[in-house]
């Protein structure tokens, strides 16, 4: 067993959009395909995925999202029907950077750290 490449425990995390209903839903499954068709065929709507990652403790993850954007939770038809959002515009760009920082924190934290290191001047690229 190569415990580099080891695999359990990991579940894909994932964000979903139904635009003409502008909800948002957090969950997490197995087989990311098999959800989709089945949240679009119980719900009956056009649901668009717009992000999933496979991770550790997918499970901790989702909770912790849901927790935070609590006040907007609602209950929705079809399949995981508690796990929706319906969010203000004004809120909505912290649930995408609450993914967007889920997935590339390392590499937002390394620009950060060159974009500082360059502005002051401790590299000359010169």
């Amino acid at each position: 067993m190569n415990w580099f490449n080891k695999q359990t425990g990991r579940k894909y995390l994932y964000l979903l959009w139904s635009p003409f209903n502008g909800i948002w839903k957090v969950g997490i499954t197995t087989k990311f395909d098999t959800r989709l068709a089945n949240i679009r065929k119980t719900t009956g709507e056009v649901i668009l995925p717009i992000f999933k990652a496979k991770i550790v403790n997918a499970k901790k993850v989702e909770q912790r999202i849901l927790r935070h954007f609590k006040p907007w939770r609602v209950n929705w038809k079809g399949s995981g029907k508690t796990e929706w959002l319906r969010l203000p515009f004004f809120v909505t760009p912290f649930l995408l950077i609450e993914f967007i920082w889920m997935r590339y924190k390392w590499l937002i934290l390394l620009a950060i750290a060159g974009i500082f290191v360059y502005s002051n001047g401790l590299i000359d690229l010169e």
